[in-house]
């Protein structure tokens, strides 16, 4: 005999006022009545969800019957059936790029920002060219001819060929779509894409490289914010002196933001400075150092705790922020930072700045305890911070992005002779091979702080 398939029933009852023993009515909603919905028993066990509703009897009724039915859709719709009701010969590999992606929508495998910068890699170029084949026609061929178009000539058409590195990041995302399909899901007998290589060239060492200042280059760097830091929040006499405007030309300004009324009550006079020393100074990421608390650092001992790092992605569904805290990018807490004397001054001026603005401030506050925080005590943007400093750079005609001062703190020290192991532990590398295949490698004596380190050596290169 066929079992009969469980479904969830349904029943209302009024709920009574336990002081006066009657049904519980609310001066304004009406009678209150509780609905008991009987789920399918779970190991033997009764299984039951409650919604309470007010009204006349007949809403009672209704509401049961809305209860019941959205609870028979869930149920239908997250229990797997016993027969795959799937035909995997009319399955694209857009489509199965596309199940793969939402199947790690959210699902604490992927960090979000990963997880949206492969829906830009798959909508924006893989499902573009690969999605229309049919998934069990997908060979090495198709991986290869790919790789070899985003590289090649070709690609200069839709507006300029990918550098090696990016299109490595493709070719994970291929893979892992395909892995998922012959190892987890059994849908194809074995998974191409582990037979093309990878793009030569995408190396990261060559990038830190490039991406990197001297330490006379960061210094001026430093000081050249340093210097527009100082103006800011000046008097109108004092923006228009004729010194004033000398320095704001020569700090990149043009004309027209000269002329503006808020040109010292920007973003790169106010604040940018602070993050950009820090960042210089410690080899922080951005990502960790707009998380970062005064929790979390040891004046006294000279030491900083990184073990947090903040985001934003795009937009939920529902339009709210996305913003979101990770852990740092070796989800591990990072060895204590060392701070120079020179960055525990720094650090201590820095927060009665924060403080003062803070009770300057004539809007609503919200105090995350962050080293680096918004007007209102919110957390900063990375893209915001990212784009103004390397606007800035730009205008000063240096060549670096904000993540080349952690490429830049890697080198100097290594440079001077520190070894790889204690650099990595600095900066977090899981391994030190990442610090020595990245920057190269030295011999040093251990033992020092690596904060007075570094100091010294921007100090001889001035010296």
């Amino acid at each position: 005999m066929a079992r009969k398939r469980s479904i969830v029933t349904g029943s209302y009852s009024p709920v009574k006022d336990t002081r006066t023993g009657q049904q519980a009515v609310d001066p304004e909603r009406g009678k209150k009545w509780r609905i008991t919905a009987e789920l399918p028993r779970r190991g033997g066990k009764r299984h039951r969800k409650y919604r309470d509703v007010y009204g006349s009897e007949r809403i009672a009724r209704d509401e049961m019957h809305y209860f019941v039915t959205e609870l028979n859709q869930n149920l239908t719709l997250h229990t797997i059936p016993s027969k795959i009701d799937l035909d995997i010969s009319k399955i694209t590999f857009g489509e199965c790029v596309e199940m793969w992606l939402e199947a790690n929508r959210g699902n604490g495998s992927l960090k979000r920002l990963t997880w949206e910068s492969y829906v830009s890699m798959a909508r924006n170029h893989i499902i573009p060219y690969l999605g229309h084949i049919m998934l069990q026609d997908i060979s090495p061929y198709h991986i290869a001819r790919y790789k070899e178009i985003k590289l090649g000539e070709e690609q200069r058409l839709d507006g300029g060929k990918l550098n090696p590195g990016t299109v490595n990041k493709h070719l994970a995302v291929i893979n892992n779509v395909l892995e998922d399909a012959a190892n987890e899901k059994a849908l194809i007998p074995h998974n191409p894409a582990r037979l093309v290589a990878r793009a030569r060239g995408g190396n990261s060492s060559r990038t830190a490289v490039v991406n990197c200042l001297t330490a006379a280059e960061l210094e001026d760097l430093l000081s050249k914010l340093q210097m527009l830091y100082s103006l800011r929040g000046a008097d109108d006499a004092t923006k228009n002196k004729r010194e004033t405007i000398e320095t704001l030309k020569r700090l990149g300004f043009t004309d027209k933001e000269i002329r503006s009324p808020k040109a010292l009550h920007k973003f790169k006079v106010v604040q940018l400075y602070p993050i950009v020393y820090l960042a210089a100074m410690t080899g922080m990421r951005l990502s960790e150092l707009l998380a970062l608390k005064w929790g979390n650092i040891d004046l006294e001992r000279r030491k900083i705790k990184v073990f947090e790092s903040s985001h934003y992605g795009t937009k939920e569904d529902d339009g709210k922020s996305s913003h979101h805290i990770n852990p740092t990018k070796e989800n591990k807490v990072k060895s204590d930072i060392d701070l120079s004397l020179k960055d525990v001054e720094f650090l201590k001026h820095h927060r009665q700045e924060q403080l003062l603005r803070r009770k300057h401030y004539r809007g609503s506050y919200t105090d995350h305890d962050l080293v680096f925080a918004k007007n209102d005590g919110g957390y900063l943007r990375n893209d915001t911070v990212s784009k103004e400093f390397t606007s800035f750079a730009r205008s000063i005609n240096v060549s670096i992005t904000f993540h080349g001062l952690r490429h830049t703190h890697c080198t100097l020290l290594l440079a001077a002779g520190v070894p790889d192991i204690y650099v990595a532990k600095r900066v977090g590398h899981l391994k030190p091979s990442t610090t020595t295949d990245t920057y190269g490698h030295a011999e040093k004596g251990v033992g020092e702080n690596l904060g007075d380190v570094f100091n010294a050596i921007l100090a001889k290169e001035l010296g």
